[in-house]
C-alpha cells in the first residue's frame, strides 16, 4: 500500500507515525512537494526514496542539495531531515521509510551486528546521495524502486521480495561506504541531543516571540555554544520565533506561493497541509531566515552525507 505524505511529529520534532506493522516494518510514500514541504523531523528508521519528477531540496542534518529527477538519498536513523520542491514546478517522490530490523532481524543476529549497525551507528555519515550515472548508485535505486513497487502490488510472497531488495541496497551501500565508517563521539551527540532539546523548546513556545538567548537556555548552554550547535547539526542557526501562529503549537509544512519566503522549513506539528491551507491565511514573515532557500542550496554531489568538522 502507498500512502501520500502526512505525518505528526513530537516535542523533539521526532516523526511519531508508525511506518507500517511491527511484524513488517516498512512503508512506502508518494510525497508530492509541490502541494506541501516536508519539515525537519527525525526517525528511527532508515529512509531512502528516489526523486521521481522535478527537482527537490534535500536537506540531511546540516548539508542541503538540489536533487533531480533520477537521483537519489538515504536518511540515517536519527538524522534531523526536511525537503521541498525546487520553485513551483512538479516534485515528485517515492520514498521508503522502514526500521532496520526488516533486514537485520533481532539485534543479537549477525545479519544486525555485522551489516546493520555499520551504518546505522556510524555517526559520521548523516546520510548519502545517489546520482544515476554512478553505476552502483544506480543499482541501488534501482533496488529501492523495487522495493517500493513490490509494495505498491503486493504480490505472492512480496514481504521476501521487499527483504531481499533492501538487503541487495544495503549490501552495495555497505561495500562503497566502507572509507567512512566511524562511530559517534560524545560530543557529537550531546550536539544532537541539545538541537533536539531545542526545537522541543521551541515547539513548546511556537507561539511566543523567542530569542537565541531563550532557546539557549532550555538546554542549558550559552547563545554562542546554542549557535555552534545548530550549525554542526543542521547547518543552519535559529532565529526568533513569531507570534500568532494559529493551532498552538501545531502547524503543518507547506509551501506558500504568494509568500516570497515559502523557502524556508520551519520545525512544526504536521497534520495535514489542507486543514493548515484553511487557517493560515494572512499571516506574514513566519519563516525563521536560518532555514535553507532554494536559491542558496548546494549543487548535487553524490556521496555520503557527512557531519561538518567541529
Amino acid at each position: 500500500m502507498i500512502y501520500n505524505c502526512n505525518f505528526t511529529v513530537d516535542q523533539s520534532n521526532r516523526e511519531l507515525t508508525r511506518h507500517g506493522t511491527t511484524a513488517f516494518p516498512i512503508a512506502c510514500y508518494l510525497d508530492d512537494l509541490s502541494q506541501a514541504h516536508v519539515c525537519w523531523h527525525w526517525h528511527e528508521e532508515w529512509e531512502a526514496g528516489v526523486v521521481m519528477e522535478g527537482e527537490a531540496i534535500l536537506s540531511i542534518g546540516a548539508q542541503t542539495c538540489t536533487v533531480s529527477a533520477g537521483n537519489g538519498f538515504l536518511v540515517n536513523s536519527g538524522v534531523l531531515h526536511s525537503y521541498q520542491a525546487k520553485g513551483d514546478a512538479r516534485c515528485r517522490l517515492h520514498v521508503l521509510v522502514f526500521h532496520p530490523r526488516l533486514v537485520g532481524g533481532s539485534m543479537e543476529s549477525v545479519f544486525y551486528q555485522k551489516y546493520v549497525l555499520p551504518i546505522a551507528e556510524n555517526r559520521s555519515m548523516e546520510g548519502f546521495f545517489f546520482h544515476k550515472d554512478i553505476p552502483w548508485q544506480a543499482d541501488a535505486m534501482a533496488h529501492i524502486l523495487h522495493a517500493f513497487q513490490t509494495c505498491e502490488q503486493e504480490p505472492p510472497y512480496y514481504e521476501l521480495h521487499v527483504r531481499n531488495a533492501l538487503s541487495d541496497f544495503l549490501a552495495l551501500l555497505l561495500t562503497h561506504t566502507s572509507g567512512v565508517q566511524a562511530k559517534a563521539n560524545a560530543k557529537e551527540l550531546r550536539d544532537t541531543q541539545r538541537v533536539k532539546q531545542m526545537l522541543s523548546f521551541i515547539h513548546q513556545n511556537y507561539g511566543k516571540k523567542l530569542g537565541t538567548a531563550a532557546i539557549a537556555e532550555s538546554a542549558s548552554v550559552s547563545e554562542s555554544e546554542c549557535l555552534r550547535c545548530f550549525r554542526s547539526t543542521i547547518g543552519t542557526t535559529p532565529h526568533p520565533v513569531p507570534a500568532g501562529i494559529p493551532g498552538g503549537a501545531g502547524g503543518t509544512a507547506f509551501k506558500g506561493k504568494q509568500n516570497p519566503h515559502w523557502g524556508y522549513c520551519i520545525p512544526m506539528r504536521i497534520s495535514g497541509y489542507q486543514l493548515f491551507y484553511k487557517n493560515i491565511p494572512g499571516i506574514k514573515g513566519m519563516y525563521p531566515h536560518g532555514f535553507p532557500r532554494a536559491d542558496t542550496v548546494l549543487g548535487f554531489t553524490a556521496g555520503p552525507v557527512l557531519r561538518p568538522p567541529l
